[in-house]
């Protein structure tokens, strides 16, 4: 559930930055926030993470830039993350609205990583940081493998026999099953990556 009033994140200091909020937006303080069109705002799951609002700001009257959020924009921080186990350290951690953790990718925002166990439900996220924005911009891709092309398709193809077509498409296949492991292995290291 989005937020809807100020938090007491327990912060473990990092950098700040200083982005302009949206028009008619206000973003409470610990809220995680993403950008839209450019402008910070509380984090929407798909947003691209910019960090955690340092103070509340209310721009609820104002035109896009009317006001500046200051964000703690890498760290570590200690979160309610519903399920997380000790196996769990190192893995990606995501969050569907400003105040929502997962350990689920889906369409969220993807935050930071495990960074260390507390007890149930809770434990230390690292966020932000290079290999957040990095992370960001690999996405998991869905491969569907090319189907074997019918003896009366093969012609307009310009393959003379069955078996020149058959050849041909299971090169690709090859290639897209190859390609997918390689976008899975890009993901996992960058969604791991410790600072």
């Amino acid at each position: 559930m989005a937020k809807s009033a100020d938090g007491q994140g327990i912060f473990e200091i990092g950098p700040i930055n200083t982005l302009p909020v949206v028009a008619s937006g206000t973003i409470y303080r610990d809220s995680a926030v993403g950008l839209s069109s450019g402008y910070a705002r509380a984090l929407v799951a798909g947003d691209s993470f910019r960090g955690f609002a340092d103070a509340k700001v209310d721009n609820s009257d104002g035109s896009a830039g009317d006001k500046n959020v200051d964000v703690l924009s890498s760290g570590y921080k200690q979160v309610t993350l519903s399920s997380v186990a000790i196996t769990d350290v190192g893995k990606p951690v995501y969050m569907s609205d400003d105040e929502t953790y997962t350990l689920t990718q889906g369409s969220n925002s993807l935050v930071g990583s495990v960074y260390r166990y507390v007890d149930t439900d809770t434990c230390v996220i690292e966020f932000g940081g290079d290999k957040t924005l990095q992370a960001s911009a690999v996405s998991t891709v869905a491969v569907t493998a090319v189907t074997t092309v019918a003896a009366t398709d093969s012609t307009p193809f310009g393959f003379t026999t069955q078996a020149q077509a058959d050849a041909i498409v299971e090169s690709l296949n090859a290639v897209i099953t190859k390609q997918a492991s390689i976008v899975t292995t890009i993901n996992a290291m960058l969604g791991g990556l410790k600072g």
